[in-house]
């Protein structure tokens, strides 16, 4: 009450006071920092092998078990969760909120690495990712064509592309739906037995061709000049009789009969 009637007395100060808590409320929101898709820190971290031709049961043994073994050594582990498929097995560990996500991160890596000589020589790929809000698809660009090709797209592309990671903001730009260009190569297999060489000859000739070899440097005068020996293919008549096969893409994408390629763009 004492307060109550103090207030009512010095209304004059209170009004003061309420329009000062009312000012600073107003600024405090204005002014406070806001984004569509905040950063949020996640103590977990993702583990996916990849080893053809396994069978969900051989991955579960051969893969699975082992990992989760090691990696439930750790501390403040919160659940493991696995998921088996031919060939493939996704190994998600997540962590105590309170746990130090880097740390972790580092923890698993190492735990996997330690027993990557006691797992199958046939895996093709292990990969170890940690979690983060932030690898998010934010723009989606679309860029297509009725009589352009896929090579002219992806020349184009490339170049929208680094325009685009010039941009502020921008964390990462992946274009998807590219043919891979692939090279074949027409022999003559009398001829070759003729000169008596084999395949292996050839695919050796190809590759020590198509390298580029750092040759040091070589200094005249008091300018030094470096050398390395050019021998990337440039042109599919050069060196070798070559033609261009039709190619593939793994994943080829079309807009109302358009080619088109897709640009993923995650921003930060």
């Amino acid at each position: 009450m004492r307060l109550s009637k103090l207030a009512i007395d010095n209304y004059q100060f209170t009004l003061i006071v309420f329009m000062l808590f009312l000012f600073a409320g107003i600024k405090s929101y204005i002014t406070m920092p806001r984004t569509e898709n905040p950063e949020i820190v996640i103590p977990g971290v993702s583990i996916l092998v990849i080893y053809p031709g396994a069978s969900p049961v051989d991955m579960e043994k051969l893969i699975a078990l082992p990992i989760e073994e090691v990696v439930n050594e750790l501390d403040d582990i919160k659940r493991i969760n696995t998921n088996l498929t031919d060939g493939v097995a996704s190994i998600a560990v997540e962590f105590d909120f309170k746990a130090d996500a880097d740390e972790k991160y580092d923890e698993v890596v190492q735990k996997v690495n330690s027993i990557r000589n006691e797992l199958p020589t046939e895996i093709i790929d292990l990969q170890t990712t940690q979690w983060t809000s932030t690898d998010v698809a934010m723009l989606q660009l679309v860029l297509f064509s009725e009589n352009a090709s896929y090579r002219e797209l992806e020349n184009q592309a490339e170049l929208l592309k680094k325009d685009i990671e010039k941009v502020y903001g921008v964390k990462k730009v992946e274009l998807i739906a590219c043919p891979e260009q692939e090279i074949r190569i027409s022999l003559d297999l009398e001829k070759m037995a003729q000169m008596n060489i084999s395949l292996n000859q050839v695919s050796k000739a190809i590759i020590s061709n198509n390298a580029n070899i750092p040759g040091g440097t070589m200094k005249l005068g008091d300018k030094v000049f470096g050398i390395k020996t050019s021998g990337s293919y440039t042109d599919l008549e050069q060196n070798l009789s070559l033609y261009q096969a039709n190619a593939l893409p793994l994943r080829r994408f079309r807009y109302k009969g358009q080619k088109l390629l897709l640009f993923l763009i995650q921003c930060f």
